[in-house]
């Protein structure tokens, strides 16, 4: 059957009921804190999302829209709509006015998305929230493309014509916290489950005669993930006191988010903070950007120096951390940092005989580092040699190290070899001073299944 909708102009169905300037976005609504009074939405469309939203509680919502038509029917739902580019707009509003601010696939169509959200940024209150949805160019479908070559603009999607800017999941995160925003939340919004895209018992994944991998858990859920969400909050007028008080009530993950974006604090107590909490949550490196700092402040460190070299191999930037080492064991030929960096890029290099041998001798003559600790026992059940390396490990002191995931890997090496009672030991250290007690009990969990 045939009806007048076929005749229309395709254009016309955009502000249709379920079109392009008529969805509602229910997948934001619960994003929206409880708390807000007042929501400034960039990109309202036809005010549906505001006009669900103001069903549902009391709230303010102000809409901005470049398409005039579609800001006249958003005119009828929303408290204030204003036509025009948020590029270019002056909004009329003092600083501080808005509890919340959303951008719902808004910033790829800007020319200067991140300038824009410094523009924005003074408008929200502090510890004022941003709900953004983003694209994701990652997306399989788009890689796998690219790779044979194709980067097809279509009428929607990713590749949407009017898309000016394209970002990963991680891109998205370092535009926030470039804007000096602390990111709550970084997760997919939609994307296709793993039976659509299986990956192999290698971590591999295949499609259109391309294999990629191996993918960890992270790489494999970006590879699936169709749009990002984005939760970033402004930050607190004291961000270091306030990740402070994150650590003291066990909120980790919080303390190294404030720790991080604190710049006004000194880089040394900033990097104290954030190996405590990395400690807690299982990172092995903290960010690039604080090794550089505290090296800019501390040019003669040798172990400045070295740890920054390690950061570079451990985020396979080999290359780059050459004349970091070399610096530091011209400042100091016997630091043991500098030695266990060696030894990282001798394990990147798949030289594990040599490899073994500097991470054991940094270790023996240095404290136990993360990442160093990681890489040797790595390296030392590839060689068969797990016995030295926790004889090595038991006399320099693991027993009270601190770090969530060696101390897991630990345990799952010692159970692996027949020392089941010592494995429980540490997995319960584990489980202690997690901060996913969830993630440690499983663990554990496992463990007492094999109790004999």
């Amino acid at each position: 059957m045939i009806s007048s909708r076929d005749f229309q102009n395709p254009q016309d169905a955009r502000y249709d009921v379920g079109g392009y300037f008529r969805s509602p976005r229910l997948e934001l609504v619960p994003h929206i804190p409880q708390e807000a009074r007042r929501l400034l939405d960039v990109g309202c469309a036809a005010g549906e999302f505001g006009k669900t939203l103001k069903s549902i509680r009391d709230i303010e919502v102000i809409g901005v829209e470049l398409d005039p038509q579609a800001a006249e029917m958003a005119q009828r739902h929303l408290d204030e709509v204003i036509t025009g580019n948020i590029e270019t707009l002056t909004l009329p509003f003092p600083d501080g006015y808005f509890d919340c601010i959303t951008c719902a696939d808004v910033l790829e169509h800007l020319v200067d998305p991140w300038n824009t959200l410094l523009k924005l940024k003074r408008l929200l209150a502090p510890e004022g929230t941003f709900v953004i949805s983003l694209p994701n160019v990652s997306f399989f479908e788009i890689l796998f493309a690219c790779v044979q070559g194709f980067w097809t603009y279509t009428d929607h999607g990713i590749l949407d014509r009017t898309h000016l800017r394209f970002f990963t999941p991680l891109e998205a995160q370092r535009m926030m916290e470039n804007a000096e925003l602390e990111v709550v939340t970084i997760e997919p919004l939609c994307g296709v489950s793993e039976d659509k895209l299986p990956r192999d018992s290698e971590g591999f994944v295949a499609l259109w005669g391309i294999r990629l991998g191996p993918l960890d858990d992270r790489q494999y859920l970006t590879l699936r993930t169709f749009q990002t969400l984005v939760i970033a909050r402004t930050l607190p007028l004291e961000p270091f006191n306030a990740a402070c008080q994150a650590f003291e009530k066990g909120d980790f993950m919080r303390a190294y988010r404030l720790a991080h974006l604190a710049k006004k604090e000194p880089v040394e107590r900033r990097k104290m903070l954030l190996e405590e909490t990395a400690n807690r949550l299982g990172y092995l490196i903290l960010p690039e950007e604080i090794y550089r700092e505290y090296v800019e402040c501390n040019p003669k460190n040798s172990d400045a120096l070295a740890e920054l070299a390690i950061c570079l191999i451990m985020s396979n930037q080999t290359g780059q951390a050459k004349p970091w080492v070399q610096k530091a064991r011209a400042l100091d030929p016997e630091n043991s940092l500098a030695v266990g960096a060696t030894g990282l890029a001798a394990l990147a290099l798949a030289q594990y005989d040599t490899a073994f041998r500097l991470l054991a001798d940094a270790l023996e003559r240095g404290r136990l580092v993360p990442a160093l600790v990681d890489a040797f026992l790595d390296v030392a059940e590839r060689l068969g040699r797990f016995s030295d390396a926790q004889e090595l490990l038991e006399r320099r002191g693991i027993k009270l190290f601190q770090h969530i995931a060696v101390l897991r890997r630990y345990a799952e090496l010692l159970e692996r070899h027949g020392e089941h009672d010592r494995a429980v030991e540490y997995a319960k250290r584990a489980a202690a001073i997690s901060s996913y007690p969830e993630d440690a009990q499983r663990v554990l969990a496992k463990l007492h299944e094999n109790t004999p």
